[in-house]
């Protein structure tokens, strides 16, 4: 195998290859400067210009690094095909490599650092640095990495023709394809495949059915849990349902209780007022016509009303008389008779009155706010029953 080509030549070579394919590199002279490290040390990698396609992206047309590198597994040395995309932001993005597995190779399925589109995964690449991390280190991490855990195994010969088919249509679907690249430079090395070993191939079938009952597990578990947040979500939205209702009735009771304290403060008015009337009062006789002025009407309704409840008992006084009378036989039933029932008609009359009138003091105090400027409605007093009114009360 030659040597490494002289600096002198690659570079203008290098530098021509991007200015000819318009590729515009954000820091083309730290590209150059990397390509160049990594290329006089490692013979198998040579530099192309491809299209790229990310998983998640438009087409770009980058810089490519093609070929393989070496690695040391159980005492002997293997090649591991890689492709190394180049991005635009280079070096302030890390660059994008990818295992490619010949017609017999097969990327190893679970593999700690390749997925199985092949593309890399390192802790590198996750914390790479502009300033300090380069294509050199981070292909010789790659070596390192590999040689502990190759990323490919070599597959039967019975399985060559699907291993063959799979391959080919994984790589027109993943985004490191060669059949959009330029032609290359300098052919690829001949490459020696890894041995197939029995204990991967074991190890691959325990994981798939690990995986498998993981899966199950998981759904399942996904599936209660996901019950259990319906029930949530719905238990949420009637604690919040209650809460508004309990909102409004606290609202509700605030506004009843400001009324009480304001009724509670015109009582208070009203009782010291009547204190005060009473101790003004107490020592005073009381004549007959002051008995009469203890209750008065307060407008013309009340003096209505105190009309109608005072025709209402008398006559009911007047049956009383009649009664007795009728009892002594001091006047006849015919007499009787026609007496009770002029006395029913004028009683008739005067409680229909009576009910008109509570009904107007009643509506006139529903429409009033202040309840202690309104009199209070009067019950409809029974046949024979006395009512009693404090002293002082305006009807």
């Amino acid at each position: 195998m030659s040597g490494p080509p002289p600096s002198s030549q690659l570079l203008p070579s290098l530098e021509a290859t991007l200015a000819s394919a318009f590729v515009p590199y954000v820091d083309r002279n730290r590209v150059t400067a990397d390509v160049r490290a990594l290329i006089s040390n490692s013979n198998s990698l040579v530099y192309r210009i491809g299209q790229y396609v990310p998983p998640n992206g438009p087409r770009e047309t980058l810089l490519q690094l093609n070929g393989t590198i070496p690695i040391w597994y159980k005492g002997s040395c293997y090649n591991i095909p890689l492709v190394i995309w180049v991005p635009l932001q280079y070096p302030n993005r890390p660059p994008i490599p990818y295992v490619t597995p010949t017609q017999d190779m097969r990327i190893k399925d679970g593999h700690k650092h390749v997925d199985h589109l092949g593309m890399i995964y390192l802790p590198y690449l996750h914390h790479w640095s502009a300033r300090t991390s380069n294509l050199l280190e981070m292909v010789t991490i790659i070596s390192s990495v590999f040689s502990t855990d190759p990323p490919v195994f070599r597959v039967p010969s019975g399985q060559s023709a699907n291993t063959q088919t799979q391959q080919q249509q994984q790589y027109q679907q993943s985004p490191n394809s060669y059949y959009s690249a330029s032609p290359q430079q300098h052919p690829p090395p001949r490459q020696q495949t890894p041995p197939v070993d029995p204990e991967v191939t074991r190890r691959q079938e325990l994981i798939s059915q690990l995986t498998s009952k993981l899966r199950a597990q998981l759904q399942d578990e996904l599936s209660l849990k996901a019950m259990l947040t319906e029930d949530l979500v719905a238990q949420e939205t009637q604690i919040q349902q209650h809460a508004k209702e309990i909102d409004a009735k606290l609202q509700q009771m605030r506004s009843q209780i400001q009324t009480f304290q304001q009724v509670k403060q015109q009582l208070q008015a009203k009782n010291d007022e009547i204190r005060t009337w009473l101790q003004q009062n107490e020592t005073r006789a009381i004549t007959v016509e002051d008995a009469d002025r203890l209750c008065y009407p307060k407008d013309t309704w009340s003096k209505q009303l105190l009309e109608c409840v005072s025709l209402d008992y008398a006559i009911d006084d007047a049956y009383y008389v009649l009664d007795r009378c009728l009892a002594n036989e001091k006047i006849d039933l015919r007499t009787y008779t026609k007496q009770i029932r002029n006395l029913a008609h004028q009683q008739f009359y005067a409680r229909a009155l009576l009910q008109r009138i509570q009904k107007q003091q009643q509506q006139q105090q529903g429409n009033n706010s202040n309840l202690m400027s309104m009199p209070m409605p009067m019950p409809m007093p029974a046949v024979g029953a006395v009512p009693s009114y404090p002293a002082g009360y305006p009807l």
